[in-house]
């Protein structure tokens, strides 16, 4: 993922401080996927016959196919949830700063009158 390391004095008690800034961010979607990924990587198998007792032997899934099952189910778990209204839909933030912004300066104006 990539980053950005920004060191800057802190707003407060003029400490330096470093923060770091990530340039990219997984969806939800990529979230409950790798969720899914933990814990199909730890007992995602299949069947691979018959012991010499005739007990039955799994073994675990390839790393490729338990990556490919959990973002399939990620995927279609989320398809489902907007199909059935279960998504919400937030506002930009950038938009709502800029309506902010708008009102501060109009009420500075009229206090200045």
């Amino acid at each position: 993922m990539k980053q950005v390391l920004r060191i800057a004095p802190a707003e407060s008690y003029g400490e330096i401080r470093a923060t770091v800034h990530y340039l990219e961010q997984p969806s939800q979607e990529a979230n409950f996927a790798m969720v899914l990924v933990q814990h199909f990587g730890l007992v995602a198998g299949k069947d691979d016959g018959e012991d010499s007792a005739g007990r039955s032997r799994g073994v675990l899934q390839s790393v490729e196919a338990t990556v490919a099952r959990a973002f399939d189910l990620s995927r279609e778990t989320f398809r489902l949830m907007r199909e059935r209204g279960l998504i919400v839909e937030l506002p930009d933030p950038n938009e709502l700063n800029a309506e902010r912004d708008k009102r501060a300066v109009k009420r500075r104006e009229s206090e200045d009158v």
